[in-house]
């Protein structure tokens, strides 16, 4: 299997994309296997896969696979839900956690926090420092992984994967490089191995 590997897509995007949908096309016409990978969190990846005109069983967003399993990273999402999103404010009318169910089935819970401004004296920021995903079907969850910020950058940490394969494994990875690793070696696994990965971006 080829697999096309990027961080993201979305209802707008940019060369990367567009160079990656065209080289899909050839490789359609000449009917050659080939896979996107996605490595980021996207909420509306199938609004997006829709507006593009890919198939299902073209894409495998990595979280996606983490919480639907080998089935989906084969034939991609094989039901749509109706997205729905509910946000909770504190007094101070802050927000302080986002869930969201995707068109996928699969739940994202976004925990804020509030914190000073280390550029702006007297000035509070508020941005997320947890993410927790499920299957909104089973109600089981299946990761969980905290948001830093060095230098400006958001890196994952601590990450953990609940309820995966047939051991259903708990697995902890200690930041986003681990994780990809780890995520590639299960995509060479689930089509047979001689993989080829090209890394566009992410």
């Amino acid at each position: 299997m080829i697999f096309f590997v990027n961080e993201a897509m979305g209802i707008g995007n940019s060369g990367v994309e567009h160079a990656e949908f065209y080289r899909a096309k050839l490789f359609r016409r000449s009917q050659r296997p080939f896979k996107f990978l996605f490595t980021g969190l996207i909420e509306e990846q199938h609004e997006a896969m829709d507006k593009w005109h890919l198939a299902e069983d073209e894409i495998v967003n990595m979280w996606e696979y983490f919480v639907f399993g080998d089935r989906y990273g084969r034939f991609g999402s094989d039901h749509r839900v109706t997205k729905t999103s509910r946000t909770i404010v504190d007094g101070t009318q802050t927000t302080r956690m986002i869930s969201t169910v995707t068109v996928s089935g699969m739940r994202i819970v976004k925990y804020m926090v509030k914190f000073p401004n280390p550029d702006k004296e007297g000035m509070l920021l508020v941005s997320t420092n947890r993410i927790e995903l499920f299957d909104d079907a089973t109600g089981e969850q299946k990761a969980s992984y905290e948001l830093l910020t060095m230098h400006k950058r958001v890196q994952l940490r601590n990450i953990h994967l609940f309820h995966q394969g047939t051991k259903d494994a708990h697995l902890f990875f200690a930041n986003a490089v681990q994780l990809h690793a780890h995520f590639f070696k299960a995509m060479d696994r689930l089509f047979n191995g001689h993989s080829t990965f090209i890394i566009d971006r992410g």
